[in-house]
Formats: C-alpha cells, structure tokens, sequence
C-alpha cells in the first residue's frame, strides 16, 4: 500500500512535515513549495524521520522556499531511502 508524506512551507507557520490526513490541500500551493513523497508503509518511519531533520533544518536556517532554491530544498526520495 503506498503512503504519502509532504514537505511543505506553510506562510506565516513555516515548515512542516505532513501526511495526507493532516496536510493543507497542497493544491493551494505552488509546487515549489511543497513536495510529495509516496512510499511504502514499510519506509514510513525512516521517511518522515529524515524529513523532520530536513524540516528543523530549514527552520533552524530560516530557508523560505523559491523557485530558485527548489532543488537545493526539497531532496529526492532515493535520497531519503538510501542508507
């Protein structure tokens, strides 16, 4: 069964890390601002750990996301699945 998290700035509240039930409609979002992961049930942990740390970081850095910093934001999901 596949499994959707979101990375995702959320103006004036900052980032956060969502699944599909808790997550804003992201259609309400440009699409650099947010991206959706779909994974197995079985990588969820691992998963959402590696996009709370992303998260503090961005926070902790103060990173508002653009256009120009998409790719440098949001990693790849082999990215979050490698060891």
């Amino acid at each position: 069964m596949d499994y959707d998290l979101y990375l995702l700035w959320v103006p004036n509240e900052g980032w956060g890390v969502f699944n599909a039930c808790s997550c804003p409609d992201p259609g309400a979002f440009p699409n650099w601002m947010y991206r959706k992961y779909t994974i197995l049930m079985e990588q969820h942990d691992k998963v959402f750990g590696r996009l709370r740390e992303i998260k503090e970081r961005l926070d902790v850095n103060q990173i508002v996301p653009t256009k120009d910093k998409e790719k440098d934001i949001f990693p790849e999901l082999s990215d979050l699945l490698a060891d």
